[in-house]
């Protein structure tokens, strides 16, 4: 069964796999756990890179923020979960895994002339990404995040379990650099291809990533190790 869905979203994506290793390991309790090289062709000029960046430049997110941690931790601990936000709740978490990926938003942007760079966020959640995200730039971000906009039931989980869900992983979040004055067709475009976005800050000069305008530091651990520690000694 794992194979096959293997085959159908390689085929999906018209992806070629042409080598692969099987083992089992000891202590292993997931049914699969993996990891791949994945390599791409295309044209030089059409690479989005980061030193096209230029102050000004928007920073859109696609995603949800912190689905990932929330989608393990109900996986891991469903009862304990649905005493936060009811099982109903849950189940939704629980039926979200097709958006553990960013590669739909990614192939979407990727043929939009006004997007200069992305980067997908994963472990760390999206202030580790908005740091690599600068690092690779050369560039500051200034993000204006108000967090009484999350009303989503990942957020609600993260929120009631560690310190910050934006630096809980966030595997599925793609984090896109529009130019000056262009982000809102961007937008649109992504919205017209069924992408949920939203700007969250732009690009300046200087170093550092600022956020509500308080300089962030990248994340020492991932907020979902602190959620995993707590519920399981609960």
């Amino acid at each position: 069964l794992m194979s096959e869905t293997i085959g159908n979203e390689a085929a999906r994506y018209n992806i070629a796999i042409i080598a692969g290793h099987t083992g089992v390991y000891p202590g292993a309790c997931l049914p699969y756990a993996g990891a791949a090289t994945c390599l791409g062709i295309g044209k030089k000029e059409k690479m989005k890179m980061p030193e096209h960046t230029s102050p000004g430049d928007a920073v859109i997110a696609t995603g949800t923020c912190a689905l990932e941690a929330a989608f393990i931790v109900s996986n891991l601990y469903r009862e304990k979960i649905e005493e936060i936000v009811g099982r109903s709740s849950v189940q939704k978490i629980l039926k979200s895994g097709r958006k553990l990926t960013a590669l739909d938003a990614a192939l979407c942007a990727s043929k939009l002339d006004d997007v200069v760079c992305m980067h997908d966020v994963g472990e760390r959640g999206i202030i580790q990404a908005l740091h690599e995200l600068s690092n690779a730039t050369g560039m500051g971000i200034d993000v204006q995040w108000d967090m009484e906009d999350e009303q989503n039931i990942a957020w609600e989980i993260c929120n009631a379990l560690c310190s910050n869900p934006m630096n809980c992983s966030s595997t599925g979040v793609l984090l896109i650099v529009a130019k000056r004055n262009k982000e809102e067709r961007v937008m649109s475009q992504m919205k017209r291809n069924g992408m949920e976005c939203m700007i969250i800050g732009h690009m300046r000069r200087g170093k550092g990533v600022y956020i509500n305008k308080r300089r962030s530091s990248p994340p020492e651990k991932d907020g979902m190790l602190e959620i995993i520690k707590r519920l399981g000694r609960v």
